[in-house]
């Protein structure tokens, strides 16, 4: 009896720290790229500015899209799976749920990334302050989708380990 609780607690432990991996990926991409479009905007030579927002707004929706399949095949594969509980299995599918929301909020947040690109190649100084309140509210609501997932994620990790452990 104690082993097959002991073995049911590091197998939730193996899918939350891989689940856990995937999203901090997730995140971490996305925080790196926030930035570098701040640290762009600093730039005083502007053909250099302009580069690292190009760059930054053409490989966004590329990098984040490539991270999250990558973290909805193993949802998939742990969904697969037989030996989960039910409740266990209810709290995955949530969290691909949620994955979904943000993968609907990438091309939200690349367009924003596109358009402060052309704000600070515009001669019009009202543009770029525009653009940068735009990219600062997709970075606040693709930040409070990660940190919602992590945060279902840690939930469904600990009932499970109780629930185990009973």
């Amino acid at each position: 009896q104690r082993t097959i609780i002991v073995s049911r607690i590091e197998a939730l432990t193996e899918l939350r720290e891989e689940l856990d991996r995937e999203l901090l990926r997730i995140g971490e991409r996305h925080a790196r790229t926030m930035r570098r479009a701040r640290e762009a905007l600093l730039e005083p030579r502007v053909n250099n500015r302009d580069a690292m927002l190009a760059w930054t707004a053409d490989h966004y929706q590329q990098e984040m899209s490539r991270l999250l399949t990558d973290t909805r095949g193993v949802l998939r594969t742990r969904l697969g799976t037989t030996s989960l509980s039910a409740p266990m299995r209810l709290d995955l599918t949530r969290l691909d749920r949620q994955i979904e929301r943000i993968e609907a909020e990438v091309p939200q947040v690349a367009p924003a990334l596109e358009e402060l690109l052309a704000a600070s190649a515009s001669e019009d100084p009202q543009l770029l302050p525009t653009a940068m309140q735009e990219l600062e509210r997709r970075d606040r609501e693709m930040t409070s989708l990660i940190r919602t997932a992590g945060a279902m994620l840690r939930r469904a990790a600990v009932a499970q380990s109780r629930a185990a452990a009973i």
